[in-house]
C-alpha cells in the first residue's frame, strides 16, 4: 500500500481491469473522478487513464503553478488483474500526478495512466475503481467507477472500439438560487454519437448511486441544467455512451463524476467571469515534438479580480498568469507532450474571481503527436484515358483522414483544346464529397468532351488527419508535392467499356471499338441459338489500322460461316430422321415448338443471307481498307440495323428453344 499525505487516516480504493488498483488515501475526501481506456493496437494493448479530485487542506495541497503537472502525489498505484489468463497478478506500478488544484475549496486533481497488453485478444474485461468513502453530502457511500474493456472488433470498422474521451472537472462551481446550464464535453475518435445519462444502481458500485437533486436535469446531448440549486455541495455521477451512426445500442459506457458547489455569493445571476472567445481555440493539433501554446483571457465582474483558472489537464501541462491594466487576466497555457502522450486529450478549465463567482466550464481538445497527411503515390483515379461519361473520382493518402471544415476547393479545368475552369467543388460543404478510411471520393457534374484534355487542381489542407482539428488544418493537412499533377484525356464511353486498350482519340480506333461491340452482340445471339462460339472477341493491340480492320473482318466472316453451317446441320438432321420431313413434324403436337423454332431459324438464316451477306459481304470484300470514318460508319449502320432487327424478330425464340 502507498499513502497520501494527510491526517494519518488510510483507506483503499480498487481499479479492476478485471484488474485491481490499490491506492491508500484519506477517508471521505473523494470529490469526483473519471475512468476511461482506449486501444493502443489490435493485439490487446490498451491505455487506461484515471482522474480523481481529492480533498486537501492547507499545506497538504502542495500543488502550485510551478509544479503543476509535475508533482507526484505521494505514493503510487499498484494494479492487479484477473480475467482470462490472469488471476490476481500485479501488472503495473504507476504514478499519480497533480494536474489541478483549488486552494479556496481545498481540493487537488490528479491523473494517472498506464498501458497493459491483455493475454487474450477479443476478450472483455471489467474496470472498476472503488474507495471509501464519499463525503457526508454523498451519504458516505463508497466512491466507485466502473466500465468495460471490450477487445472485440467492431463490425463496421474492423477495429477495437474507441470509447468517449472526456475530462473530470476539478469542481463545478456555480451560484445558488440561479438558473444556469453547463455542457459536459467529450470526443469520440471513431466519430460515434455521444449521449449522456445519469448513472443508475450498480453502475455506482455495490452501495448504489447518490440520489440526484430534483433541480438538476441532464439531456442526451450532455447538457446539464441547474434550476435554482440551494447552497451546498452535491455529488453527481454521469455515464457517457457512444453509439454507431443510426444505432441505439451503445458500444461502451464511460463513468464521470464530480462535485457541484453551489455557493452563497450574492448579486445578479448573470454576474460572473467571462472568457474572450476570440483568443482561446477549442481545438488544436500538435505535431510530434512540438509544443502547444495558447492563451485564455478572462474578464471579471465589477469590483472583483480573477482569483485563478482551474484546469484539469495532462501531466506536464503548465499555466502562468498575467494581470492586465484593464483588470482582465491572461492565462498562458503551455504543454510539450511526451511520446507516451501522443493521443487525443480533453482539457477542462473554469475561472473563479475573488468573490468565488465562477465562469462556465470550457473545454480544449488537443490532438497530440499528429503527423502531416502525405499523398499516396499514383492513387489519383481514374487518370490517363478516361471515358467521357465518368463522374466518380478518388485519391488516397498515407493515413486515415477527414475533410477540412474550412473552405478548400477542387478545380476541374479543361486545358486543351481551350483552357477553361469547368467546375469548382467546396469539400467542406459539397454533398458530393466523402471520405472512406484514407481515401477521398468526389463526384463531378460537368460533362466531359471526348478528345479534350483536363486536369484537377486540389488546394492544400483539403484533408487533415482523422485525429486532428478539422477547422484548424494548420501544418497537419495535406500539402501536395510540387510535381503532383492529375491530368486525363476524355475518351469515348463505348470504347472504354468494350476495348479499353484502344481508348485513344483517333476516330478510326473509336469506330473499330464500336464494330467489335456489335460483333460481340451477334456472338451473344448465336450462342443463345446453340452455336458453340466464344462469348467475346477482342481486338489485337498491334499492327496498322488496315491490319486491325482486316482482322476484325475475318472474325466477322468466321461468324457468318459458323451460322450457315449450323443452319445446314439442323436441316439435314431433321430431314434424315423424319420420313415426312417437315410435314410430319408439323403434324406432331410434341414437336410443334421445335417446328416453330426451326421455321424461325430458317427465316432468320434467310434474313441474314439477304441482309448481310447479299448486300454487305461483296462490298466489304471489294472495298479498299480505309481509315475514312464515313465509309466505316455506313457499314456499321447497316450492320447494327441487321443485328437489332434479327434480335427483336428471332432472338426470343432462340432463347426459348435453348
Amino acid at each position: 500500500g502507498c499513502y497520501w499525505e494527510g491526517d494519518g487516516m488510510a483507506s483503499f480504493f480498487f481499479l479492476t481491469v478485471s484488474a485491481l488498483l490499490v491506492v491508500t488515501t484519506e477517508g471521505d475526501h473523494i470529490r469526483g473522478g473519471y475512468l476511461a481506456w482506449w486501444p493502443v493496437d489490435d493485439a490487446g494493448t490498451v491505455e487506461v487513464v484515471f482522474e480523481m479530485t481529492v480533498r486537501r487542506e492547507g499545506e497538504n495541497i502542495r500543488c502550485n503553478q510551478f509544479n503543476l503537472g509535475e508533482l507526484l502525489i505521494e505514493g503510487s498505484v499498484s494494479i492487479l488483474a484477473t480475467g482470462p489468463g490472469l488471476d490476481g497478478v500485479p501488472i503495473a506500478q504507476t504514478d499519480y500526478v497533480c494536474t489541478g488544484f483549488n486552494v479556496e475549496q481545498g481540493v487537488v486533481h490528479g491523473q494517472g495512466s498506464f498501458q497493459y497488453t491483455f493475454p487474450q485478444i477479443g476478450a472483455t474485461y471489467d474496470i472498476r475503481v472503488e474507495e471509501c468513502c464519499l463525503p457526508d453530502y454523498a451519504d458516505n457511500l463508497r466512491f466507485s467507477l466502473q466500465t468495460t474493456v471490450d477487445l472485440s472488433l467492431r463490425n463496421d470498422t474492423g477495429k477495437i472500439n474507441n470509447p468517449p474521451l472526456a475530462s473530470s472537472p476539478l469542481l463545478v462551481i456555480l451560484r445558488d438560487r440561479c438558473i444556469t446550464s453547463q455542457k459536459i464535453f467529450a470526443v469520440d475518435n471513431d466519430g460515434d454519437e455521444i449521449r449522456c445519462r445519469f448513472a443508475e444502481g450498480a453502475e455506482c458500485g455495490d452501495s448504489g448511486c447518490v440520489p440526484n437533486p430534483n433541480w438538476l436535469t441532464l439531456d442526451e446531448s450532455c447538457d446539464l441544467t441547474f434550476d435554482r440549486p440551494p447552497k451546498g455541495n452535491y455529488y453527481v455521477a454521469l455515464i457517457m455512451e457512444d453509439f454507431p451512426p443510426g444505432k441505439d445500442m451503445p458500444l461502451s459506457a464511460v463513468p464521470l463524476t464530480f462535485t457541484i458547489v453551489a455557493n452563497g455569493t450574492s448579486g445578479p445571476c448573470d454576474q460572473r467571469p467571462t472568457f474572450d472567445p476570440s483568443i482561446t481555440l477549442p481545438c488544436d493539433t500538435i505535431l510530434a515534438g512540438e509544443t502547444y501554446q495558447n492563451q485564455v483571457l478572462v474578464t471579471p465582474t465589477n469590483n472583483t479580480q480573477i482569483a485563478d483558472l482551474f484546469v484539469s489537464a495532462p501531466k506536464g501541462f503548465r499555466k502562468t498568469r498575467e494581470d492586465l491594466s484593464t483588470g482582465q487576466t491572461v492565462f498562458h497555457l503551455e504543454w510539450t507532450p511526451s511520446s507516451e502522450q501522443y493521443r487525443t486529450h480533453v482539457i477542462s478549465y473554469q475561472a473563479v474571481d475573488s468573490r468565488q463567482q465562477s465562469s462556465e466550464i470550457r473545454y480544449l481538445t488537443i490532438y497530440a503527436g499528429a503527423t502531416p497527411v502525405m499523398l499516396q503515390e499514383a492513387s489519383n483515379l481514374p487518370s490517363g484515358i478516361v471515358p467521357s461519361d465518368n463522374r466518380e473520382w478518388s485519391i488516397s493518402f498515407d493515413q486515415p483522414i477527414q475533410l477540412s471544415a474550412i473552405r478548400r476547393l477542387i478545380y476541374l479545368e479543361q486545358i486543351s483544346p481551350v483552357r477553361v475552369i469547368e467546375e469548382i467543388i467546396d469539400v467542406s460543404t459539397s454533398p458530393l464529397v466523402s471520405v472512406q478510411a484514407n481515401t477521398l471520393h468526389f463526384t463531378t457534374s460537368s460533362p466531359l468532351s471526348a478528345g479534350a484534355v483536363y486536369q484537377f487542381v486540389l488546394e492544400p489542407d483539403l484533408v487533415v488527419p482523422l485525429l486532428s482539428c478539422a477547422d484548424l488544418p494548420g501544418h497537419s493537412g495535406v500539402d501536395f508535392p510540387s510535381n503532383f499533377e492529375w491530368q486525363f484525356t476524355a475518351g469515348f464511353p463505348l470504347c472504354y467499356q468494350n476495348c479499353s486498350s484502344f481508348c485513344l482519340s483517333e476516330i478510326w480506333e473509336q469506330e473499330l471499338c464500336i464494330f467489335y461491340a456489335e460483333l460481340n452482340k451477334w456472338l451473344t445471339i448465336a450462342r443463345q441459338c446453340g452455336l458453340d462460339l466464344p462469348s467475346e472477341v477482342t481486338p489485337i493491340n498491334q499492327g496498322s489500322p488496315d491490319d486491325q480492320w482486316m482482322y476484325a473482318h475475318s472474325l466477322w466472316q468466321n461468324l457468318l460461316g459458323e451460322w450457315q453451317e449450323a443452319t445446314q446441320r439442323e436441316l439435314v438432321s431433321i430431314t434424315s430422321n423424319n420420313e415426312n420431313s417437315l410435314t410430319s413434324l408439323q403434324g406432331n403436337p410434341l414437336n410443334s415448338v421445335w417446328y416453330a423454332s426451326l421455321q424461325s431459324w430458317n427465316e432468320g438464316y434467310q434474313f441474314w443471307m439477304s441482309e448481310v451477306i447479299g448486300r454487305r459481304l461483296t462490298e466489304l470484300a471489294e472495298i479498299t481498307i480505309s481509315s475514312d470514318p464515313d465509309v466505316w460508319k455506313d457499314i456499321l449502320t447497316n450492320w447494327t440495323r441487321s443485328a437489332n432487327s434479327f434480335d427483336m424478330t428471332y432472338g426470343d425464340q432462340c432463347i426459348a428453344l435453348d
